[in-house]
């Protein structure tokens, strides 16, 4: 009877071998890249934090429910764990969602908060609600709110017509 390496085929060994690595290889990149990814696709180290500023952020809730066309409040909170000054410079924006799908997004406002190093502060901004009414998203890009993989900070909202 012929063996594998007689009949040409790969040996089943070096084949699990093989895809085995392949495996490990994969899970490899899949922790590096995701234990180094944040806000900026990295996350400070303790000195470097003294030299930067590190701002993060969420909103507080909105009151619920918004209604349709009238302005309304968002108070977004930040926090700076670096040791200097920094400015969150951001275009905010809403997002209309439809069975959990985003259908359509518009800007919304500018915003340019300075936060001192290692301290919080608060911004209240004024929007207007969409004039249409359903389930939107209001959205403070590039804002983690930890060092992980978030991207945007969004607060939900549920606008009504009346």
């Amino acid at each position: 009877m012929a063996s594998d390496e007689d009949s040409g085929r790969i040996p089943r060994r070096g084949l699990l071998a093989a895809l085995g690595g392949v495996v490990g290889c994969g899970a490899y990149i899949f922790t590096e890249r995701r234990s180094a990814s944040g806000a900026g696709g990295w996350c400070p180290s303790e000195a470097e934090m003294e030299t930067m500023s590190w701002i993060r952020g969420h909103f507080e809730r909105v009151r619920q429910p918004v209604t349709a066309g009238e302005p309304f409040d968002s108070t977004l909170m930040l926090k700076n764990s670096g040791g200097k000054m920094g400015t969150y410079e951001a275009n905010l924006r809403l997002a209309k969602l439809e069975e959990g799908q985003v259908m359509e997004k518009r800007f919304v406002t500018s915003v340019s908060v300075d936060v001192p190093a290692r301290s919080a502060t608060e911004a209240t901004i004024t929007t207007e609600a969409p004039r249409t009414g359903g389930r939107w998203r209001l959205e403070a890009p590039q804002l983690a709110s930890s060092c992980d993989l978030i991207r945007a900070t969004v607060q939900d909202l549920e606008v009504v017509e009346i």
